[in-house]
């Protein structure tokens, strides 16, 4: 029965587990050369202000390591409020630099909003 409650975090591992096989595959078929190693670095605050009030997001770095194609630097700071036990509302900005090899630096500025329905209650 334990089994059965799990089950949804097991399904989502496995999809995200499987996403590099899959990715794998569709690259040797077009350049059977190109061999996609990255190195991903997060970090995951989360902390809680008031009973209905939390700060939560992530930073990190990431880049490729067998050519050093790319590099990526970012943050995501986000708020998370209570409504009650059903809705909460979410808002953050991310903020991500890319830089690599050829020159092609790009900054990325992306505010979000959102809302969470928590149903059913238990």
């Amino acid at each position: 029965m334990r089994l059965l409650s799990n089950l949804p975090v097991l399904i989502v591992v496995l999809l995200i587990g499987s996403s590099h096989f899959i990715a794998a595959g569709q690259t040797q078929s077009r350049q059977i050369d190109l061999v996609d190693h990255q190195l991903w670095i997060d970090f995951y605050p989360h902390f809680r202000i008031s009973d209905k009030l939390e700060y939560y997001g992530d930073a990190g770095y990431r880049t490729m390591l067998v050519y050093d194609a790319w590099n990526r630097i970012y943050i995501r700071p986000s708020v998370r409020y209570h409504l009650n036990r059903t809705f909460e509302l979410h808002a953050g900005i991310g903020v991500f630099y890319m830089f690599d090899n050829l020159g092609y630096n790009r900054l990325e500025i992306t505010p979000w909003q959102g809302v969470q329905i928590n149903w059913p209650q238990t």
